[in-house]
């Protein structure tokens, strides 16, 4: 691997997507002081990614990143579909990074991927090995550089692996959060925006990402909550972290939920489709829209580099007992939700569908999946970017929980 003290014009950085971010640090703040969540803030390693870039080589490709000092590292490949993986400690910055592909190389994505380690991943066009990886040591002005070169797998032959210091992935345990004496019995709330860290979601026509969007939502819905004394209010996420859709079913369950409500602002292929809409759960879906928001959403675990063993919870079978009634529950609070958003915004024509998405897969919690609208509709993602836009949902969400848990109390 030749080193040079000049970069070539294929090592130029390329454009790169723009990035909004989602809450002010005082917002932060205040969520932090006024809510419980259920996990534990990263420890941020002192290095930073200065750089990040994709050079076409051959029948393969190189991934180069500049940093500011040697840091541990993992890399290795993964099938169906085609993906290589690259993961650091949580750098204390890190570079927007290239749009474009190179050679086998047709997309990449990075960012948080869980406590601690920040990942990068190659979308492939076809199975690669890992044909080198390693540190460069500081040279002719050049600091660290972290190089992995991707070539084309021989038959039979192995994918080969990076080597660093990185511990191997681990589930992190969801301790079950405390209730309140009886009495003082308030219904928990688990507020889940979608996607984070290394998978963004839907990318707007601006570049915003569907993540960024979705966080902002929640957390302007969960302080509004929190305040009104009236719940125990839950995020999976406060910040730009990814998690596993299994851990996002994992937080409802040991919350013991009153009700699950995931956040999102997908694209989609129709461009006419514009406006609100609530999913809940079914084993076929309700239509070919339903399916593919399912579809596209349940690829969340493999956008950020996961492999996918199935879903045996609900697959075209009939929905247990306990599935069933939680269902039902959802059904209910979706249709007095999609009454208060359609007082303040647009819906999607047909704005309750149903699909069999993963997220919503807890036997025992009602959950509801929230598209706010839709980034690849010019008119939706403008009115998304709007902070009236998320008190309007907010004040929907609320007035539609307040008739919710009315009901079942009387």
């Amino acid at each position: 691997m030749a080193t040079g003290t000049a970069r070539s014009a294929q090592e130029r950085r390329p454009a790169s997507a723009s990035y909004i971010s989602p809450i002010t640090a005082w917002r932060q703040s205040l969520i932090l002081a006024v809510l419980f969540l259920a996990f534990n803030s990263s420890q941020i390693a002192a290095f930073e990614i200065e750089d990040m870039r994709l050079i076409a080589r051959g029948k393969g490709a190189r991934l180069v990143l500049d940093l500011s000092a040697e840091a541990p590292f993992r890399a290795f490949t993964l099938s169906d579909p085609d993906r290589a993986v690259v993961d650091l400690p949580l750098p204390a910055r890190a570079p927007e990074w290239p749009t474009r592909r190179a050679g086998p190389v047709s997309g990449l994505r990075a960012g948080v991927f869980d406590e601690g380690v920040w990942r990068v991943v190659l979308d492939l066009d076809a199975p690669m090995r890992i044909a080198a990886a390693g540190i460069r040591p500081p040279s002719q002005g050049r600091g660290h550089r972290l190089v992995l070169d991707l070539a084309p797998l021989r038959r039979g032959g192995p994918a080969g692996a990076g080597f660093g210091s990185l511990s191997p992935e681990r589930e992190r345990p969801v301790a079950p959060l405390p209730r309140l004496p009886p009495g003082l019995e308030r219904p928990t709330i688990v507020i889940d925006p979608g996607h984070g860290g290394v998978d963004p979601g839907a990318i707007g026509r601006s570049g915003i990402h569907e993540k960024a969007i979705v966080l902002d939502f929640a957390a302007t819905l969960a302080l509004r909550l929190a305040a009104s004394g009236k719940y125990n209010i839950r995020l999976t996420r406060n910040d730009d972290r990814f998690l596993a859709l299994g851990k996002r079913v994992a937080i409802g369950q040991a919350a013991r939920a009153d009700l699950f409500i995931s956040l999102h602002a997908d694209s989609v292929a129709r461009k006419s489709a514009r406006g609100a809409s609530i999913y809940t759960l079914s084993g076929k879906g309700s239509d070919g829209l339903a399916r593919e928001l399912a579809k596209q959403e349940n690829r969340a675990d493999l956008v950020a580099g996961l492999e996918f063993g199935g879903d045996s919870e609900v697959a075209g079978h009939l929905i247990d007992m306990q599935q069933r009634s939680a269902t039902n529950r959802s059904v209910e609070f979706a249709k007095l939700l999609l009454f208060e958003l359609g007082v303040r915004g647009p819906l999607l024509r047909r704005p309750h569908r149903s699909a069999a998405f993963r997220v919503l897969k807890s036997p025992k919690v009602p959950s509801v999946l929230i598209e706010l609208g839709f980034l690849s509709s010019r008119s939706d993602e403008k009115r998304l970017r709007r902070p009236a836009t998320r008190e309007e949902v907010a004040d929907a969400i609320e007035a539609a929980l307040a008739h919710y848990f009315a009901g079942r109390r009387g």
